[in-house]
């Protein structure tokens, strides 16, 4: 979607807030035509909607704001950086826009992202005197807290009670499509879908692996082990498996190890590399876990039919090559 994010409208909550729509959407439709990636959440009423990522942000001038305080107000956290030309050009809209709303509730707070040389991002907050909050994501960690951002501007709002949601990110799409002709509209909405869905599944299991002390990485690698000959794996294929980054898998494995359900020994035909073994207390814990984990999942697809999961295996596959043959070809 226009990226890998998507763009959703501005809605009203309480008071008039559509001005912020008025004031981006210039900007909206510029980083729709330019295939950037907007990832803006509707401001909603409704309290079924995930909570936002539990996440402190430090400001320019070491103040400390915990999203969760700011319930009560409608926030927008935008990821930008000093090198984004588009970023540069909606900054006055957006002092405008906080400096017309922040007495009635509105919150505003831009991240520069970790590449942004943080002098850079000091010198043109004071330049232009920036009246909202300014903070450096440093190490990263807060743009991988609100869906892995990579790329700016994106935008998230969030409601009164703290919550982002999808349910309007539909209708500000027909909007945007009605000022860009040929968008494909539904295509587009179901590209969103498949990212929210898969966050939605690994904060699901992930809340059920948290009392056996796992996470969704834990418990795949622990489990990719399981299935693996004589029960030993070497790290990269793991991290094939895991579709991770060498580093990361390094880590992961740093983490089992140090819990006690795997062991890191020289392999037995190649003595120069290594291979992850389960331990006895880890293959005793991912075999208590997988059958509750099985449960979970059936209890998930309750609602399928037969053919409606094997028509749905179908078509991820028919996708998944179809993105395969996309990514060689360009």
């Amino acid at each position: 979607m226009f990226g890998s994010r998507a763009i959703k409208d501005r809605q009203s909550v309480r008071f008039t807030i559509m001005a912020i729509s008025r004031r981006l959407a210039s900007a909206l439709v510029l980083l729709a035509a330019l295939g950037a990636a907007v990832a803006a959440y509707a401001l909603t009423e409704r309290n079924a909607a995930p909570a936002t990522p539990a996440v402190t942000f430090t400001t320019l001038d070491g103040r400390q704001i915990r999203l969760q305080d700011q319930q009560g107000k409608i926030v927008m956290v935008i990821f930008w950086a000093t090198s984004c030309s588009i970023c540069m050009g909606e900054m006055p809209d957006l002092i405008e826009t906080y400096r017309q709303y922040q007495a009635r509730g509105f919150e505003l707070i831009a991240v520069a992202m970790a590449y942004d040389d943080p002098e850079q991002v000091r010198r043109f907050a004071r330049s232009k005197g920036l009246p909202f909050q300014v903070v450096l994501d440093t190490s990263g960690e807060l743009a991988r807290s609100f869906d892995d951002t990579k790329v700016v501007p994106t935008i998230f709002l969030i409601d009164r009670h703290g919550n982002l949601d999808f349910t309007y990110f539909e209708n500000g799409i027909g909007r945007i499509s009605g000022q860009l002709p040929g968008m494909p509209q539904d295509r587009v909405v179901l590209n969103r879908l498949f990212f929210y869905v898969f966050k939605e599944l690994d904060d699901v299991y992930n809340q059920h692996l948290l009392e056996f002390g796992l996470n969704s990485s834990t418990f795949l690698a622990l489990a990719m082990i399981l299935s693996s000959e004589d029960n030993r794996l070497n790290p990269s294929h793991l991290s094939d498996a895991l579709i991770a980054s060498r580093t990361n898998v390094t880590r992961l494995a740093d983490d089992l190890v140090g819990s006690g359900w795997v062991s890191r020994k020289p392999c037995t035909q190649d003595r120069r590399r290594v291979e992850l073994s389960l331990t006895p207390s880890g293959r005793k814990l991912i075999l208590v876990v997988l059958p509750v984990i099985w449960q979970r999942i059936e209890q998930q697809w309750i609602d399928f039919s037969p053919a409606e999961i094997a028509e749905f295996d179908r078509l991820l596959r028919k996708m998944l090559e179809g993105l395969r043959r996309f990514r060689v070809a360009s």
